[in-house]
């Protein structure tokens, strides 16, 4: 019976011991206990160029991000609609409003105001990204 669960289980322990961390270029178990898995030999981490490596990729992924989004600076009486979101049901309208812009904060998101059926106006803040703007 040993001999069976051996045989199943030493094939996948290669494979989790040996899978390189993209950012680190390092295994888990090299960080972790400073030896290698596989082999007997020690593995001393440059945690600066790990940690340097890591801010680079962080960068290039924002840039890369970012020039997706075409910049909008948003003022206080536009006129915008909000994206109703993926659990929206099938079938109603992907935007929800008109509504106007009342407030503009500087971390990227806006109070909008909605009139309410009862006369009353409805105010949430939402993020830049949740919106588009419409024409009066």
């Amino acid at each position: 019976m040993c001999s069976l669960v051996s045989k199943a289980f030493w094939p996948h322990v290669g494979k989790l011991c040996s899978t390189v961390h993209t950012t680190s270029h390092a295994m888990p178990t090299q960080l972790v206990f400073h030896r290698d898995a596989m082999l007997n030999a020690s593995f001393q981490a440059d945690w600066q160029f790990i940690k340097e490596r890591k801010q680079r990729l962080i960068l290039q992924n924002n840039k890369r991000e970012n020039a997706k989004r075409t910049p909008h600076t948003y003022k206080v009486g536009d006129v915008v609609v909000v994206k109703a979101g993926v659990k929206r049901k099938h079938g109603t309208h992907p935007y929800l409003g008109p509504m106007r812009i009342t407030q503009v904060y500087d971390n990227g998101t806006v109070k909008l105001t909605k009139v309410a059926d009862n006369g009353g106006a409805v105010s949430q803040t939402w993020n830049i990204q949740n919106i588009e703007l419409r024409m009066a």
